[in-house]
């Protein structure tokens, strides 16, 4: 099965080559799931299923339903398509099918290979494609979105991007936008990246290390993939 975030369909692989890429997000990060996006999760997942249904199917117009997870860089969005994802495997099963990482400077794959892509899944009938980083909406619209024409009822596209006016232009059904994360759920994340749960809270306020701690914390923005790094 091909998998998300990676090339290696035979294995655990999900990291790419690194790159002098300012856009360069969440790719670094590891698979443990961001602290506070369970729920954000949940939502997406149910949209997605019910894009999916029978019962759906039947009402829509036909073509493929967009969904999108809109925010800042490092708030998180490639690691909760990492974890919907995760979530849907069983339920796709082979329809399935990786990422192509962005559409601006340095993409994975250039618009033709996207398009290649989307009309051999398409020919497939149902599946789920995850579009990652996308920044051009002029791009999508003359090279991408004819292609999409061709879609059967009940495909879906779950698709990041930093820029809302991409959401609206490619007419997502839903837009998914993910906020900052407040000081407590930062706090528990740093906990986790920086101390690897080898010492409780308590320890920190012993230790005279927990000021510096927070300190940390907001000078990152409250923005989980600096907090990781």
């Amino acid at each position: 099965m091909a998998d998300v975030f990676g090339r290696d369909i035979g294995g655990e692989g999900l990291v790419h080559g690194e790159h002098d890429n300012p856009r360069e997000t969440t790719h670094h990060m590891g698979v443990q799931p961001p602290t506070g996006k369970e729920d954000d999760k949940k939502v997406i997942v149910e949209k997605l299923l019910l894009n999916d249904s029978t019962e759906r199917s039947k009402t829509q117009k036909g073509g493929v339903s967009i969904i999108s997870i809109v925010g800042k860089g490092g708030i998180g969005k490639t690691a909760l398509a990492k974890m919907v994802f995760k979530e849907l495997k069983e339920h796709f099963g082979k329809r399935l099918t990786e990422v192509c990482k962005g559409s601006g400077e340095n993409p994975d794959c250039s618009l033709s290979e996207l398009c290649t892509q989307l009309r051999n899944e398409l020919s497939k009938g149902k599946f789920l494609l995850v579009l990652d980083d996308v920044w051009e909406l002029k791009s999508w619209e003359e090279e991408v979105e004819g292609t999409l024409m061709m879609g059967v009822t009940g495909c879906n596209i779950l698709m990041t991007s930093r820029n809302k006016n991409v959401s609206y232009g490619m007419r997502a059904s839903y837009m998914h936008e993910l906020r900052e994360f407040s000081f407590d759920q930062s706090w528990e994340l740093f906990l986790k990246e920086a101390l690897r749960k080898r010492q409780i809270e308590e320890d920190l306020v012993m230790h005279k290390i927990r000021d510096v701690g927070e300190r940390i914390v907001r000078e990152c923005g409250v923005l989980p993939l600096v907090i990781k790094m």
